[in-house]
C-alpha cells in the first residue's frame, strides 16, 4: 500500500497550512479536493502533478469552496461553497477512462499521446452554478447512484437537486399544406410552458437566410401557463397539451387566448403521445391508449424478451415504440389486425390474460386490468436496434422519430462506455440511425464527420482534435445529433440538429475567443461587464442575493440543463427572476446587480456564446442509405432544431414579440386555476422575462427560396427534384 500526504501551505492552521474540508476521486488517480479556498485544487497521483480551478462568474471572488463530489456518469464535479452556492464542471478531456473502485470515475488518461496527456484546468468546463434554499454554508455534497441528482447538505439542512431539461415539442397531427400550423410547446422553467400557435405563414426572402417570426396579429396565439409540477415530458396537439413527471399527468385544452386545465391523473407512463382525443402513453410492459382522464380503453402488451416500451413518437396514423431492450416497432393506428384482436379477446374470455396485463399496467386501479387489446396492425418486421453484423446492441435508444409512411425510424442512441445498472457510463452517438421496416435492416449516418468547415472542431485551425478523427471508432465522432424530425407528408426527407462535442482543446479555443470579446467590449458603455463584475465582487443590489429573492430561502435555476432544487418555485418573481437571470434580459426592471438600463445589460448576454451546431437535411434511399442534401450552421437569435414542415423548418428563437398575454396581470395562465401574475406576463414592450424568448421561428430550406408559397404539386415537384439531384451527386 502506497502512503502520500498531501498537505496544502499558506493556510491560517498554526502548521501553515489549508485545512483539507473534504476530497473526492475525480477519476483514476485524480484526486479533487475542498480546502476552503476560491477554488478546487487537484492532484494527480499517476503522475505526480498537481492544478488548480478557480470558481467561474457569477460566483464571488470571496467565496470558498468547503465541499466537492463527483459523477462518474456524468462527468460532473459538484462544488459546495460557503455562501451556499454549488459550482458545476464537466470533464471534457480526451480519451476518458474509468475506474471501478475507490469510487472513481472519468478522468484524464495517462496514456494518450500528445499535449492532451497533461492533466490540468483545460479538461474541465466551468457550467452555469446554482444555489442552495438557505444562505449558509454547503458542508457537504453526495451524488445519487446513476444521472443528475445532487444532495446537498450544511447546518440549516438538505436540499436535493436535479438535472432539468427543456422540453420543447411541435403537433405530430396535420400536414405542411393544411390551413393551420403546428402547434408548439415550449419549456422555460421546471413548471412554465409557453404554448405558441401563431406560425408566420411566410417564408424568407431571396436570399434564404430572412425568417419568418410569429407575431400577435393573425390568427392564433402565444400565452404562458403554469403546470402544477415539475415537468419531465411533453406532449402537445392541435388542441390540447400534456405535462407529465412521471408519478402523474396533467391535460390541459387549448385556444388561442387561453389553456383550461382538464384533468390531473396518476400515471408512471415514460412517454406519451396524442392521438385525438386520446393519450398514447408507454406504461410498464404496455402501449395504453387512455382517454384524457387517464382511464385505458385498449392497450397494446409487450412479452418480456421483447422489453417494455419506453419511447413512442406518432406521424400520422404511424407510431413507432422503442422498448429498453431495443426493439422496434411501427403500427397504423387506422387498420386493425383481426386475428391479434380474436386471441386477445379469446384470452381474456378465458381469463388467461386478466392478471397478467393488471401486473403490466402499473398505473394503479385507473388503468390496471381495464381496456382490452388495441389490435393496430404492426407495419414492416419488428426490428432490433442492434448490429447487423455482431448481433450486439449499438446502445441505448435515447429518441425516437417515424416517417409519415410508417416506413422508417429514425434513432438516436448512446453508447456505454462502462459500468452497468445504474452506475453505466453513456455517450451520445455521434451517428443518425434509421430503421427501415419493409427490409428490416438499421442504416447510419455519420454526423461527426463535420461537412461544414466553418464550423469544425477547432474553428477551423490545426487542433489536435482534427488529426484524431481518422482513428475515432464508429459513433465516436467529433459531432453528435441532438434532435431529429420527419416531415408531415414526405416520407423521404429527415432533419438533424447536431452540436460539437465537447472536448479540452475546443473548450480552450471558446474560453480565449470569449477573453478577446470581453476585452473588446471593455469600457464600451453596456451594462454587461458592469453586471458581471458587481456579481463576482458580491456587490449586489439592495438586499436582494444574486442567486434569490433577498428571503434567504429562495433557490433558482441558472439555465437550461444546470441542477436546479426539487422544490417548485412556488409564486411569479420567482419565475420572473429565474427567466431574467436565465436569458439575461437587461430591459427588465431593476435586472442583476441594479443594471437597467440597455436591452444587453443583463447576466446571460454576459455568459452567451455563439451557438456550436448546425442543422442538416438527408434523403433516406432505398438503394445508397441516407445522402447529406444540405448543411448550415444555427446562428444567432436561433437556438435549436424544433421541426420540419416542407417547405420550412421550425426553431426555438431568442426573437419574435411579446406574448398575448404580456398585457394583462391575470392573462398567464396557470396550471393551477389561477394566474401566475403581472410580473411573470411581462410587458408586450420588452420589459418582462418571456420579451425575449424563446418563440417559433420558421427558415425557408434552400431548395425553396422564393418558392415557399407555391402550391403543393409543385411543391413536391421540387422535392423530387431535389431528391434525384442528391442521389446524382451522391
Amino acid at each position: 500500500m502506497q502512503k502520500v500526504k498531501l498537505s496544502i501551505a499558506g493556510g491560517n492552521s498554526p502548521s501553515g497550512a489549508s485545512p483539507v474540508r473534504q476530497v473526492a476521486w475525480a477519476g483514476p488517480g485524480l484526486l479533487a479536493c475542498a480546502s476552503g479556498e476560491s477554488l478546487v485544487r487537484f492532484w494527480n497521483l499517476a503522475t505526480d502533478e498537481n492544478y488548480t480551478l478557480p470558481l467561474a462568474k457569477p460566483i464571488a471572488r470571496s467565496d470558498k469552496v468547503l465541499s466537492v463530489a463527483f459523477n462518474p456518469a456524468q462527468r460532473y464535479l459538484a462544488a459546495g461553497t460557503r455562501e451556499g452556492k454549488v459550482a458545476f464542471f464537466r470533464f471534457v478531456g480526451l480519451d476518458p477512462q474509468t475506474n471501478g473502485g475507490g469510487g472513481g470515475g472519468s478522468a484524464p488518461s495517462s496514456s494518450s499521446t500528445g499535449e492532451q496527456d497533461a492533466s490540468g484546468p483545460g479538461d474541465w468546463e466551468a457550467m452555469t452554478p446554482t444555489a442552495v434554499g438557505w444562505k449558509a454554508p454547503v458542508e457537504c455534497l453526495a451524488w445519487m447512484v446513476g444521472r443528475g441528482t445532487l444532495a446537498c447538505g450544511g447546518a440549516n439542512g438538505c436540499s436535493v437537486m436535479r438535472e432539468d431539461v427543456l422540453h420543447r415539442v411541435t403537433s405530430a397531427s396535420g400536414s405542411s399544406s393544411s390551413s393551420g400550423g403546428p402547434v408548439a410547446a415550449l419549456q422555460l422553467t421546471s413548471q412554465l410552458l409557453r404554448v405558441d400557435r401563431r406560425l408566420a405563414a411566410h417564408g424568407g426572402d431571396d436570399d434564404g437566410d430572412s425568417l419568418a417570426f410569429s407575431n400577435n396579429s393573425g390568427g392564433g396565439g402565444c400565452y404562458v401557463l403554469r403546470a402544477a409540477m415539475n415537468v419531465r415530458g411533453l406532449a402537445v396537439s392541435s388542441h390540447h397539451l400534456c405535462a407529465w413527471n412521471g408519478s402523474q399527468a396533467q391535460v390541459f385544452r387549448l385556444d388561442d387566448t387561453n389553456a383550461e386545465p382538464l384533468s390531473v391523473h396518476a400515471t408512471t407512463a415514460r412517454a406519451m403521445v396524442f392521438k385525438g382525443e386520446y393519450l398514447l402513453r408507454c406504461q410498464g410492459a404496455e402501449v395504453q391508449q387512455c382517454n384524457l382522464a387517464g382511464r385505458v380503453v385498449s392497450k397494446m402488451p409487450f412479452s418480456e424478451a421483447e422489453g417494455s416500451p419506453c419511447l413512442v413518437d406518432r406521424n400520422g396514423s404511424f407510431l413507432a415504440v422503442a422498448t429498453t431492450l431495443g426493439v422496434i416497432k411501427v403500427f397504423d393506428l387506422s387498420r386493425k389486425d383481426k386475428t391479434q384482436a380474436a386471441a386477445a379477446a379469446a384470452a381474456a374470455a378465458s381469463g388467461s390474460g386478466g392478471s397478467a396485463t393488471a401486473a403490466a399496467g402499473g398505473g394503479g386501479a385507473m388503468s390496471s386490468g381495464s381496456g382490452g387489446h388495441a389490435g393496430w396492425r404492426q407495419v414492416g418486421s419488428t426490428g432490433r436496434f442492434a448490429d447487423v453484423a455482431t448481433g450486439s446492441l449499438l446502445g441505448t435508444c435515447r429518441s425516437i422519430a417515424v416517417n409519415c409512411t410508417g416506413t422508417r425510424v429514425s434513432i438516436l442512441g448512446d453508447r456505454v462506455v462502462s459500468g452497468s445498472g445504474a452506475s453505466v457510463v453513456l455517450e451520445p452517438d455521434s451517428r443518425l440511425h434509421v430503421y427501415d421496416t419493409d427490409r428490416d435492416v438499421i442504416e447510419s449516418f455519420e454526423c461527426g464527420k463535420n461537412s461544414n468547415p466553418l464550423l469544425s472542431s477547432g474553428g477551423g485551425g490545426s487542433g489536435s482534435d482534427g488529426g484524431l478523427e481518422a482513428e475515432r471508432p464508429p459513433g465516436c465522432g467529433l459531432r453528435y445529433p441532438v434532435a431529429h424530425f420527419w416531415d408531415c407528408d414526405e416520407p423521404r426527407l429527415v432533419a438533424i440538429e447536431t452540436r460539437r462535442v465537447r472536448t479540452a482543446a475546443s473548450v480552450r479555443q471558446e474560453q480565449a475567443e470569449a477573453a478577446k470579446a470581453a476585452a473588446a467590449g471593455k469600457g464600451s458603455g453596456g451594462g454587461t461587464n458592469e453586471v458581471v463584475d458587481a456579481i463576482a465582487e458580491g456587490k449586489e443590489s439592495e438586499g436582494k442575493d444574486s442567486y434569490g429573492d433577498g428571503s434567504g430561502g429562495e433557490s433558482k435555476s441558472y439555465g437550461s440543463g444546470s441542477l436546479s432544487p426539487v422544490r417548485p418555485l412556488n409564486n411569479a418573481h420567482e419565475a420572473e427572476s429565474q427567466l431574467r437571470m436565465l436569458q439575461g434580459d437587461g430591459a427588465s426592471g431593476g435586472g442583476l446587480g441594479g443594471s437597467s438600463g440597455g436591452g444587453s445589460g443583463g447576466l446571460g448576454a454576459a455568459f452567451a456564446r455563439t451557438a456550436d451546431g448546425e442543422v442538416s437535411t438527408l434523403f433516406a434511399t432505398a438503394d445508397q442509405g441516407l445522402l447529406l442534401q444540405g448543411t448550415f450552421p444555427i446562428e444567432l437569435p436561433l437556438e435549436g432544431l424544433v421541426g420540419l414542415r416542407v417547405p420550412h423548418l421550425l426553431f426555438a428563437s431568442r426573437r419574435g414579440g411579446g406574448d398575448r398575454s404580456a398585457a394583462g396581470s391575470n392573462d398567464t395562465k396557470s396550471g393551477a386555476g389561477g394566474a401566475a401574475g403581472a410580473s411573470a406576463g411581462g410587458g408586450s414592450g420588452g420589459g418582462g422575462p418571456f420579451s425575449a424568448g424563446p418563440f417559433i421561428a420558421t427558415k425557408v430550406l434552400h431548395d425553396f427560396v422564393g418558392l415557399d408559397t407555391v402550391d403543393v404539386q409543385t411543391r413536391k415537384a421540387l422535392l423530387d427534384f431535389a431528391y434525384y439531384l442528391t442521389v446524382q451527386v451522391s
